[in-house]
């Protein structure tokens, strides 16, 4: 079995000047004007970067009724710019987006009463949940995320929106200490947000189906689960197009068990679940997905 790409070994393609300067032409110029210099960029990676390219037709095969073309992969490209884009919006709240919310029953209130942890994906955007949860709904939000994974993620973070980048919970140590900082923050009655399809090398991992392929979850969110015996709850923010969102709720566990019996089986299936109802989204909107490396097993 060959082992696929991990996804740190991509890097962040941009320098810092240049990342710099396109989130201050953005805050400054405003999304209508600085939108249309995505045509350009989008075509210009997809065609120098093979890589992109590959890794595009190969998940897009999976999704699309018909064989991939290049402008299938050069429209999956333009909606991971977009949608990167507008998390320079998003997170510093400069430009109204519609954002349309779909909650599963009992979702607001569970959290409210009890917190919650939000299994999300690398799928549509996070960042409209944010504006739900913190601003609709006044439920505090916190992200579970390795700090030295994304540095410049992270120093663009603490510039457009501090209040976030100060609340982040770094789980690059994992193991108790990172349990014990997601349990304050939900006895102080926030809701974590935890990133949930992609393992970091050397973490442990669950080989599940995943779109006709075999796919490797990290465990070690649903272990997490497991040991704070809270509810669960799946966040998906996907991008319908232009300055249109739509944020999806839904439970999916009141309080998320492993016993020690059948522990591996009840894992996979668990994971497996989660797996297809990802699936799900992803053939329902296939160019919100935003994994641009080999995600299955080959």
């Amino acid at each position: 079995m060959n082992e696929p790409v991990q996804w740190q070994a991509h890097g962040e393609r941009g320098t810092p000047l240049a990342l710099r300067l396109m989130r201050f032409a953005a805050l400054r110029l405003g999304r209508r004007v600085i939108r249309p210099v995505l045509y350009p960029l989008a075509l210009y990676f997809a065609l120098t970067s093979r890589a992109t390219r590959r890794v595009s037709r190969e998940y897009l095969a999976r999704v699309l009724p018909a064989p991939p073309r290049f402008r299938d992969v050069l429209r999956h490209v333009f909606s991971f710019a977009s949608i990167s884009l507008d998390r320079v919006f998003l997170l510093t709240g400069s430009y109204p987006f519609r954002i349309q919310g779909h909650y599963g029953p009992g979702t607001l209130e569970t959290a409210r009463q009890r917190g919650a942890l939000l299994f999300v994906a690398h799928f549509g955007s996070f960042e409209v949940m944010r504006i739900g949860a913190v601003q609709t709904h006044e439920l505090p939000l916190r992200i579970v995320l390795d700090v030295n994974i994304g540095r410049r993620f992270m120093a663009a973070l603490a510039e457009l929106n501090p209040d976030i980048a100060a609340g982040i919970i770094d789980s690059s140590k994992g193991g108790v200490e990172l349990a014990l900082r997601v349990r304050e923050a939900i006895d102080a009655g926030a809701v974590v947000g935890i990133m949930v399809d992609r393992a970091r090398e050397g973490e442990k991992t669950v080989s599940v189906n995943f779109l006709g392929g075999t796919a490797r979850f990290p465990s070690s969110p649903w272990l997490l689960a497991a040991a704070l015996r809270v509810p669960v709850m799946t966040v998906f923010g996907v991008w319908r197009g232009g300055d249109r969102y739509e944020a999806h709720v839904e439970i999916l566990s009141e309080q998320f068990e492993l016993p020690r019996a059948n522990r591996d089986e009840v894992l996979r299936a668990r994971v497996q679940d989660y797996a297809d109802r990802l699936a799900a989204r992803v053939r329902a909107a296939p160019y919100n997905w935003l994994n641009f490396f080999d995600f299955w097993a080959t």
